[in-house]
């Protein structure tokens, strides 16, 4: 899984899809993009992403035990 905030300016739309395509040997290759979020996602107040991004996590994490 690849998690990246909207407005993260060090990680940006073009690197998620270039990352998501060079996993070539994960069985599943997940992208989320968290709208309004910034690159610090874990620490930001839960409103602007980071309820959002722990959600996405234990998601993944439940579906892949």
């Amino acid at each position: 899984m690849i998690i990246r905030g909207e407005l993260d300016f060090w990680s940006r739309p073009l690197d998620l899809t270039a990352l998501a395509r060079d996993l070539v040997n994960s069985p599943e290759v997940h992208t989320v993009t968290i709208k309004n979020g910034t690159h610090y996602l874990f620490l930001d107040r839960p409103e602007r992403g980071r309820s959002q991004f722990i959600a996405e996590t234990m998601n993944f994490i439940n579906r892949h035990p």
